[in-house]
């Protein structure tokens, strides 16, 4: 080993020094492109949003001491404190803020509903009372022309659109202004005569039921034997003393008629 050439070991070194190439750089993203996360800001920032540039620009010097280490830099986001409500402001509720769907289909009020519920009953009504009355009828009965079939007090419903009527049919008419029922004996085309051995109708004597009383001709009544024409009946109360009907006011055309009698209500004394 040659000794001499120790004393030049430090210039070596030194000159390694010198001629030694700079460290290289890592490689950075630029600052203007690096993600930021700000926290405690919900709106305004979101995560992996570039940093403003604002910030680059004016970095915060935190050298200067302002003696308030509580407030936030300069140019950092933040919202003014509000002022605190007046006591008597409306605070909103919970049961306040109404969904969309509340919104779109809001809950009516107790009072609403019944009012509705009102509505529907009173046109439903008024459409059964103009159906009722347009096609049924009622009539109450305050005579014993029709004993013992129809008694005094009872409830008559008639039809009025059926008067397609057949011999033992009860029907309803007006006669003098006053609605009687009687009962239907002979229609169009037939011949009804009244001998001492009865009622007779085409010349066949009429055995009827619930009839317990002899069928008379009137003295003051009308002509017979009759023959009935288009659209004519011949009716007669079921107990035959002393009944207004067709003995009196003779044939009777349908046309004049209320209706047929479809059911009989027992009302006796109303």
């Amino acid at each position: 080993m040659n000794l001499e050439c120790l004393p030049h070991i430090d210039e070596l070194l030194r000159l390694d020094e010198i001629l030694k190439p700079p460290p290289r750089e890592e490689e950075f993203p630029a600052p203007e492109e690096m993600p930021v996360t700000l926290l405690g800001c919900d709106e305004g920032i979101d995560e992996g949003l570039p940093m403003p540039s604002w910030l680059l620009d004016e970095p915060f010097d935190d050298s200067v001491d302002d003696g308030d280490d509580s407030l936030p830099p300069p140019h950092w986001p933040f919202v003014e404190p509000a002022e605190p409500a007046p006591v008597n402001a409306w605070i909103p509720q919970p049961q306040d803020c109404e969904s969309p769907l509340q919104q779109a289909f809001p809950v009516p009020s107790v009072w609403r509903e019944l009012g509705a519920l009102g509505v529907k009953i009173g046109a439903m009504a008024g459409i059964v009372l103009i159906f009722f009355t347009l096609m049924y009828g009622l009539h109450h009965n305050v005579d014993f022309s029709m004993h013992p079939a129809v008694k005094d007090g009872d409830l008559i419903l008639y039809y009025r659109w059926d008067r397609n009527y057949r011999a033992g049919d009860l029907l309803l008419l007006e006669y003098q202004g006053k609605r009687q029922v009687r009962r239907v004996v002979a229609i169009a085309g037939d011949t009804v005569d009244i001998t001492n051995e009865g009622l007779v109708v085409n010349n066949a004597l009429q055995q009827e039921r619930n009839v317990y009383r002899p069928t008379e001709r009137y003295a003051n009544g009308i002509d017979l034997p009759i023959t009935l024409g288009e659209n004519e009946v011949f009716v007669l109360g079921d107990m035959r003393e002393g009944v207004t009907d067709s003995r009196v006011y003779g044939a009777v055309n349908i046309r004049d008629t209320r209706g047929i009698v479809i059911s009989i209500l027992r009302r006796r004394g109303l």
